[in-house]
Formats: structure tokens, sequence, C-alpha cells
């Protein structure tokens, strides 16, 4: 009998001691959650402060004994040090505006955080990206920085695809029954954007003219692409591909303000030859049926 009640008592004190643990884990897990918002919003506020030039508010963000070292190995020791840099960089540069990334926040104990992340001088010449290591420290309720560590970080040179669309320069036609459409590409000044032209002639003399723009978003890394109709509606789309085929998904606004959406499959078949096919298409929320395939070739 007290084997069977002690086996009680045991597991009760089991479940009682990890139903603690629990409650200690999740308290535990919403202080960190709630101390991370903290330091993004300090991140936020450094922002700021760069961007108005104000060095005595950067350095007040560092402890009294805090530390900077620059990507070259320099050290600065203490607020005073730390904010007559700030100076000297905000006389010779003025406030900068300054993306800060940040990639990780740990705690490694209660009063002490780790992040890393990269920051960028968005409209600085030179240096203007640089991987750093912040170590934080929470003193009378408020986290500051207790040293700052930076490291050299290039940038990834984002390849402008538009040139696997260079093979579209020139004039194209495609026609059926119901009429005929013809396309017009040409580069803009410094190749920048392709310019198209398409003008289409119904059978029954009817005509419409729509211009579109490609060019390279280097913020996505993706080429996209503007449509504007001589009725007034308009549209954007984002491509996808390998530089042959292309799946482009499109959005549009009628001239009447009708909100429309597509995918056109676009394939490259031979310098000379490419096909074109709308599927997924709506209009107001309703579904309209795939289009056929469409062969254009080029005009000599």
């Amino acid at each position: 009998m007290r084997r069977i009640y002690l086996s009680r008592f045991i597991g009760t004190l089991s479940i009682l001691l990890l139903s603690c643990l629990a409650s200690v884990n999740a308290a535990s897990n919403l202080n960190k959650s709630e101390e991370d918002k903290l330091i993004r919003v300090q991140a936020s506020d450094f922002a700021k402060a760069f961007a108005k030039g104000n060095a005595h508010l950067l350095s007040n963000m560092w402890t009294k004994d805090g530390k900077f070292i620059d990507e070259n190995g320099k050290q600065w020791n203490g607020r005073n040090e730390i904010e007559n840099l700030y100076r000297q960089f905000f006389k010779q540069y003025g406030g900068q505006p300054i993306d800060v990334s940040i990639e990780s926040i740990i705690f490694p104990a209660e009063n002490i955080a780790i992040e890393e992340g990269v920051t960028r001088l968005t409209k600085f010449p030179t240096g203007t990206m640089s991987r750093y290591t912040a170590v934080h420290k929470k003193e009378n309720g408020q986290w500051q920085m207790l040293s700052v560590t930076e490291t050299p970080c290039s940038a990834p040179i984002p390849v402008n695809n538009l040139n696997d669309l260079s093979w579209l320069i020139g004039n194209w036609v495609a026609q059926n029954e119901k009429g005929k459409l013809n396309i017009k590409a040409d580069w803009t000044d410094n190749k920048s954007f392709i310019h198209c032209t398409y003008q289409t002639i119904m059978s029954d003399g009817k005509k419409n003219i729509e211009e579109q723009y490609i060019g390279w978003n280097p913020a996505v890394h993706k080429i996209v692409s503007w449509n504007f109709d001589a009725n007034g509606g308009f549209g954007r789309g984002y491509w996808n591909g390998d530089g042959k085929s292309w799946n482009i998904r499109a959005m549009g606004v009628g001239p009447e303000g009708q909100l429309s959406r597509a995918s056109y499959i676009f394939s490259m078949v031979n310098n000379d030859k490419f096909t074109w096919q709308s599927k997924n298409r709506s209009i107001l929320n309703k579904p309209l049926p795939d289009t056929a395939t469409i062969e254009f070739v080029r005009e000599k």
C-alpha cells in the first residue's frame, strides 16, 4: 500500500514540477520576446538619430565604458570618444540615412544580449555596408551597448537579367481570324529599360495601342514591367524565369477602376519566334477562361 501511495505521490509531484517548469519557460520566452522588441526599437532610434546627425544621442546608447571597434580595428573607448567620433563624421558628411538590418538577437544571460546584423548607409558613396556584432547590457532597466565591432561587408552585386530579353528587340507580329497584333520593342537610353508598343487591329477595324516598359528592380532582384493602355488602364507585372521562358504575374486596373489579375506565359522558341498565353485570369474576382497560345514571329 505504501508503495502505491508513494508512486502516486511521486507521479503527482512530477506533474506539478513539469507544470511549474513549463510556466517558468513560458514566462522566460515571453520576457525574451519583450526584451527583443526593446532592442529592435533601440536600433530604430539609432537609425533616426544617425539620420539627424545627433552625436550626443547616439553616444548615450552606449554604456559609460562602452567601446566601438571599426572595420580597420581602430578602437574608441567611452561615451566621450564615441561622441567625438560621430561629431567629426557628421561635421564632414552631415546626417546620413542608415538602414539597420538585424539578423539575430540572443540572450546568453538575463542582462546580456548579443545582436548581429548589417548596416548600410543608403546615400553614402563609399563603405556603404558593414557587418556588426553588438553586445548589449541592461542597466537600470535600460538596454545599452557595451561593445560594437564592425567587419567589412561587401554587398552582392545583383545580376541585371534584363539582358536576357535582348532578343526581344525588334518588330513582331501575330495574326488570326480575329485580328492582328504588332509589337515594337526598343531599348531606351543607356539600355535601362525595354520599351514596347502593342498595336491591336481587330477584324472589324477597331484599334488599340498599349505601352509597356520592362526594367530591372534591384530591390527585389527581379524583372518588372509597367503597362499603360490608351483607354486609361494600367498595370504591373513581376517576372520569373530563366531567360527563355517566363511566368509573369500581373495585376491591372481598367479605365473604369475594375481590378484584374492574370499570369502570362511567355516563351522564346528561337530568335525569330516566341509564344504567349494568358492563364489564371480574373476581372473583379470573377474567373475568366485561359486564352489560346499565340505565336509571334519576327518581322524582317
